[in-house]
């Protein structure tokens, strides 16, 4: 869900400085250039959150810990070694570069004048039709068949689980693919 957050808001960070990044293209930034700006925006962004959410996660399981302690209810200590929180950091980083990677590349291919110019790219509706199909292809069996396999209790199988996961996260993929279809 955070991947999905972050490619969103990043999608949005690059529509709305199209402007800027096809001045960077007009006056000599490469592609790659505006690919690794976004980038490195990204990962600066991602370290400052991941630190951010780790302290404030562990400042809240301390502060829920001592309150359940002050209602009597027996609770031990909560004790965080350095390799969880270097893996959620590095978690937080990944999912941030993961999001932002598609928008970043791109913020890449934004032509130079087309940009300064303010006017969207044509992308052919061969291709938006495509992608709304694609989109719907991989929603509908998340949609019908997600729901019956998260909830149904009688089969809790690990086999069951990694397909109810995979059809949620196909269902995320089928929604974006579908929503950049339609142009928004």
């Amino acid at each position: 869900m955070g991947g999905f957050l972050i490619l969103n808001a990043f999608n949005m960070t690059v529509l709305q400085r199209t402007r800027e990044l096809g001045m960077l293209r007009t006056l000599g930034a490469t592609r790659r250039m505006v690919k690794r700006t976004v980038l490195l925006e990204a990962l600066v962004l991602g370290v400052v959150g991941s630190l951010l959410g780790l302290g404030l996660g562990l400042g809240l399981a301390v502060g829920l810990t001592q309150l359940m302690k002050g209602f009597g209810i027996p609770v031990g200590n909560l004790s965080v070694g350095l390799g969880p929180a270097v893996i959620a950091v590095i978690t937080g980083l990944i999912a941030t570069f993961t999001g932002a990677y598609w928008p970043a590349r791109r913020a890449g291919r934004i032509a130079p004048i087309r940009a300064v110019l303010g006017q969207r790219s044509e992308s052919g509706a061969r291709h938006r039709a495509a992608r709304g199909i694609a989109g719907l292809v991989l929603f509908l069996p998340g949609a019908i068949f997600g729901g019956s396999l998260w909830m149904n209790n009688t089969t809790s199988g690990a086999l069951s689980g990694l397909l109810a996961t995979l059809l949620t996260m196909a269902m995320f993929v089928g929604m974006v693919s579908s929503r950049r279809s339609s142009g928004c």
